[in-house]
Parts: structure tokens; C-alpha cells; sequence
């Protein structure tokens, strides 16, 4: 245990790596999806906040509003499986992105990346969409 607390996490007997490098990679990983989920997220969410926003009550904000709360109360795991369904999938979907879990952890690319980047930015948008179409009609009135 003293080594945990001087920094020496070990070996890791699954990577066969030190603990410390594989954390680190996995870090790494975990930042630059979380960079490109925001790169996709705040834009659009944005764009669709405002759009709704400044047409409050049409169908336009009706459409908008109700995308918004769609994705929301869709859990990531749902809207996952959807997603390798339609865009990976070779039974049924459109085959665009074979990329694993695997492979994003050997080198990520915009293939094994897409996806991932998909589902979470998805989810996150519908709050941030919903924060701006009631601050826009707020201003708009």
C-alpha cells in the first residue's frame, strides 16, 4: 500500500504495462472525446436553442422542443445501439463506421471516434438546447 501512496501503482497484469502509463493513456483518450463531444454539442445545441427560441410557439419550436426532449430522455446506451445499428451494423445499417472499443484505444480516429462523439453529444445537447430556447424567449419577450 506504500507505494500507491508514493506513486507506484505498479503492473498491470491484464496490459502487462505500469499502471501509471495505461491510466494516463486512458486519460488521454477520455479528454480528447470529451473535446470533440463539446466541439459537436455547444454549436448545435446552440443552434437549435436559438432557432426554437425565436419562434416560440410554431412548429418549428414545436419540432425543435420536442427533438430536444427526445434526446434527453434517451439513455446513451439506447441511442448507442441505434446508432451502431443504422451507421455500423453490416445486417442492417449503412456500414459508414466499423471501428471498436478496441481499436479507439489502440489509435482514435474519426472512424472509431464518430460514433462515440454521436451518442454523448446527443444526449447532452437536449438540456443545453432546452437552457437556450428558454432564455431566448425570455429575452424575445
Amino acid at each position: 500500500y506504500c507505494g500507491i501512496l508514493q506513486g507506484d501503482w505498479g503492473t498491470s497484469t491484464v496490459f502487462r504495462a505500469e499502471v501509471a502509463d495505461v491510466v494516463a493513456r486512458g486519460l488521454g483518450l477520455t479528454a480528447k472525446l470529451m473535446f470533440f463531444v463539446m466541439l459537436v454539442m455547444v454549436p448545435g445545441a446552440l443552434v437549435v436553442g436559438v432557432l426554437a427560441g425565436m419562434r416560440e410557439g410554431s412548429r418549428t419550436d414545436r419540432v425543435l422542443s420536442t427533438a430536444s426532449i427526445l434526446t434527453t430522455a434517451t439513455p446513451e446506451y439506447v441511442s448507442g445501439v441505434l446508432f451502431i445499428a443504422v451507421f455500423a451494423s453490416s445486417a442492417v445499417g449503412l456500414k459508414w463506421f466499423n471501428g471498436s472499443a478496441t481499436s479507439a484505444m489502440e489509435d482514435a480516429t474519426f472512424v472509431n471516434f464518430t460514433l462515440p462523439v454521436m451518442t454523448i453529444a446527443l444526449y447532452g445537447m437536449g438540456y443545453v438546447a432546452r437552457m437556450t430556447r428558454a432564455s431566448m424567449t425570455e429575452v424575445m419577450t
